[in-house]
Parts: structure tokens; sequence; C-alpha cells
């Protein structure tokens, strides 16, 4: 009777102990697993355009040409490179379709950054087509 006794509070010990470290670690994993609120909330676009003039026409026919080579990677399947090749029309350019091109590919990679670039492309004066538009700057 004395060996029962003896191993009835290691095995409480140690089903405590487990439980303890298994709750510990659930929650700092969910923890990190959840971005701030913040982030989701206000989320930041990953490219802008950094001059205050607007584009030249050499520009804003180089941001085409990115825009048609990133129609084309994403209809390849290949989001990485349609990820870069808009980011570069919008550095280049700022042209609202290249907003809304990349909102779709974030969005598809599960990217808080979509929400971002979709409002920036829909907030243009001259409709869908997009274009430069100097009154939706963030600063």
């Amino acid at each position: 009777m004395s060996a029962a006794r003896v191993y009835r509070p290691r095995i409480g010990l140690a089903i405590a102990l487990g439980l303890a470290i298994g709750l510990v670690a659930t929650l700092a994993l969910l923890r990190l697993a959840s971005p701030p609120a913040n982030f989701i909330a206000n989320p930041i676009p990953r490219y802008e355009y950094e001059h205050d003039a607007e584009p030249s026409p050499a520009q804003t026919r180089s941001a085409e040409y990115m825009l048609e080579q990133g129609n084309a990677a994403l209809a390849a399947g290949d989001l990485v490179e349609a990820d870069v090749f808009y980011g570069h029309c919008i550095q280049i350019a700022d042209l609202a379709a290249c907003h809304r091109r990349l909102a779709s590919v974030l969005y598809l990679a599960r990217d808080p950054g979509a929400r971002a670039h979709y409002r920036l492309g829909m907030n243009t004066s001259d409709g869908l087509e997009g274009g430069f538009n100097p009154r939706r700057r963030r600063r």
C-alpha cells in the first residue's frame, strides 16, 4: 500500500505540471499568432508614390508596362512577381489600377495591406480608370 501512496502524488503533480505548461504555451502562441488590432484596423500600404508632382508621360507609359507585366505574372499564377511589378507601377506613376490589382494579390496572400491599396485604388477623381490624384496623399 505504501507504493500506491508514493505514486499517486507524483502522477498528480505530473498532470498538473503538464496542464500548466500546456496552458502557458497555448496563451503564448495565441498572442504571437494574432497581429495587433491597430495593424488590421489601419493597414499601411506596402508601396507608395514618393513624388509630389504628377508623373510625366514617359513615367506613365513605364508604369502601364509594369501593370501589363504584373497582369501577365498574375495570369501565370506568380503572386510574388505580380506583387513586385504592381509595386514598381505604384512607385513610378501611382496608377489606381496598380493599387487595385496589388490589393487583389495581397488579398490572395492574406496580407492586411490589401485593404489600404484597395482604398487608394478606389479613391480617384477620375473613376475606375485611375491616374494621379494628389488629394489622396496620406501626409
